[in-house]
């Protein structure tokens, strides 16, 4: 970690001289990429997954004490030298960059004192997870050449000292009353136990191996099939045991369920909610807005099935469903001209989730493509749940993950080149989350949604989003039993809102301000309205905080008159 530490030093001297001598706009952008390589430096798989794979070994401990001392200098000393820039001097998009680019280190450093880092592992996120998933090749992680396969050993090795720095956090949170929910840690350990193997090719980090290309020299694919085996059962399978073991015998977790039962709990749930949401309300308010959503859903519901069949049903089996969704991208591609103005030159795959994830991942999911377009997005779907989608589920769940929903709004961003990585790259919860469910109403003019079954079954998606105002704020800031919460919900969502506070918030409140931003553009262009511009002006700048997207939206609107 010291490394790390001297090389953000060494990137800050390189760039503090040339603030005297250029102009504020260059001397911005210098600034705002210098910080972001320091950045991918410190968060090596962060730059993998944006398709930089100059670190593609690499593996940080990114809970320990060095990493959250080196993160904290980063983004202090970083905050500093922006600030030092005159906005006056920049024009209008640097400008934004800078508004951007402070929020987000204040953002960050508001957030400090909260021991996030205590509570490392859950059911539905974390390294445990996240490395299966890369291991397993159907991820990020490259496994094309010798030299992929010798860099995923040499990262996969770091995951042990992880689980050291892990264990000690949990014994640290458990000492100071920051402690996750038993039913958390009852979810996560069959996780941990699967990848507990007593034969390599029983592990899902064997699958890159029984997947060698066929192109690669044999002496190539027998040495890699040694250092995997070695890496399989002495390196990850002790680490994952450590773990499983730890949190099965020794680890004391607790029975309420919010995270506003923790010290600090509520301050700590009402940041999570303004930097989720990107609203100034409260969690109280949010709850109430919640209700009067569901309310308001259930009533635009009940008058479609009052002239619906119930001919909407689910699909038989797996390859039924992966052939409709197929279907999907069918019927929209032509469509998609009439309401956007630019298409992504990166394609996209629609896949099954990986077996081993299908426990623990959502309905379905989306992975960004490489930025040169040479590597697909993937839309995963977890064959697990098939039979339980509608038609109209299913149209609905194809717009928010895949097209026009989180391909395009994370490929355009990504072709954004003259923007500083940070904003083509930058994740926004309440924007992307929110033009993920705004998407889902654009199934009629895109071919979907053709009967009142479809639609209906498509509203029951957007009143779910609207139960997950109340039921999320009603866990962390009202103290809801999981009991309580599993009146609303089932009980898997129930624990996803309770491993991951304030997150499920993100969907209504941005979608509800993009339908804000189109109904007042609507209003205030009158003919000279299109569809196609509006978008543009959503999608034209990459993700941002809502407040400022609002902002963009009003100036096309002015500049459109």
């Amino acid at each position: 970690m010291t490394r790390i530490r001297i090389s953000m030093v060494v990137l800050l001297l390189a760039v503090i001289p040339s603030v005297a001598s250029a102009g504020q706009g260059e001397d911005l952008i210098s600034l705002v990429e210098a910080y972001y390589d320091a950045h991918l430096e410190l968060n090596p798989i962060e730059a993998t997954y944006i398709g930089d794979h100059r670190f593609d070994d690499r593996f940080v401990v990114d809970i320990g004490p060095e990493y959250l001392d080196a993160t904290f200098a980063l983004e202090t000393d970083y905050l500093a030298l922006v600030e030092a820039i005159d906005p006056a001097e920049l024009n209008t998009q640097d400008r934004l960059t800078r508004e951007m680019f402070l929020r987000a280190r204040r953002q960050t450093l508001d957030g400090w004192d909260f021991p996030g880092h205590l509570l490392p592992v859950n059911q539905f996120h974390g390294m445990p997870q996240l490395l299966a998933a890369l291991g397993s090749g159907e991820s990020i992680q490259p496994f094309e050449t010798p030299e992929d396969y010798d860099a995923w050993v040499s990262r996969a090795r770091g995951f042990a000292p992880w689980v050291d720095q892990a264990i000690a956090n949990l014994r640290q949170g458990m000492a100071d009353g920051v402690v996750l929910p038993k039913e958390l840690v009852k979810r996560t350990l069959p996780q941990l136990k699967n990848q507990v193997v007593k034969k390599p090719e029983h592990s899902a980090f064997w699958f890159p191996v029984a997947a060698f290309p066929d192109s690669l020299p044999d002496e190539d694919y027998l040495r890699v099939e040694a250092a995997y085996r070695e890496l399989i059962m002495n390196v990850l399978v002790p680490a994952y045991d450590r773990l499983y073991r730890f949190l099965k015998d020794e680890y004391e977790g607790r029975e309420t369920f919010g995270l506003g039962d923790l010290p600090g709990g509520r301050e700590w749930y009402a940041y999570l909610v303004r930097t989720q949401t990107g609203s100034d309300l409260t969690p109280e308010e949010i709850h109430e807005l919640g209700k009067r959503e569901v309310a308001r859903l259930d009533t635009r519901i009940a008058g479609l099935e009052k002239v619906a069949e119930d001919k909407d049903k689910g699909y038989p089996n797996t390859k039924t469903m992966l052939r409709g969704f197929e279907g999907f991208r069918i019927q929209v591609k032509p469509n998609l001209v009439k309401l956007f103005r630019r298409i992504p030159r990166t394609d996209f795959e629609i896949r099954f989730t990986p077996r081993d994830q299908q426990e623990t991942s959502a309905g379905a999911y989306y992975v960004a493509g490489s930025p040169d377009g040479t590597r697909p997005g993937v839309f995963f779907l977890n064959a697990r749940i098939a039979k339980r989608y509608t038609q109209g589920q299913a149209e609905a769940l194809y717009l928010h993950e895949a097209v026009p929903g989180h391909h395009f709004q994370i490929s355009l961003a990504r072709e954004l080149e003259d923007l500083p990585r940070f904003r083509r790259f930058g994740q926004h919860t309440a924007y992307a989350e929110g033009w993920g469910l705004y998407a889902e109403s654009l199934g009629k003019p895109l071919g979907l949604y053709r009967n009142p079954e479809q639609e209906a079954s498509a509203l029951r998606s957007e009143r779910f989003r609207a139960v997950r105002l109340v039921v999320d704020t009603g866990i962390h800031a009202r103290g809801w039993s999981r009991d309580k919460a599993r009146d609303w919900v089932d009980q898997n969502e129930a624990d996803r809102y309770a491993a991951m506070p304030g997150q499920a918030l993100a969907y209504k409140m941005g979608q509800m301000k993009i339908l804000e931003l189109r109904a007042m553009a609507e209003k205030e262009l009158g003919g000279k309205f299109r569809m196609k511009d509006f978008h543009q002006a959503i999608l034209g700048s990459g993700e941002m905080p809502l407040d400022l997207l609002e902002k963009q939206v009003r100036a096309w609107v002015e500049s459109s008159r």
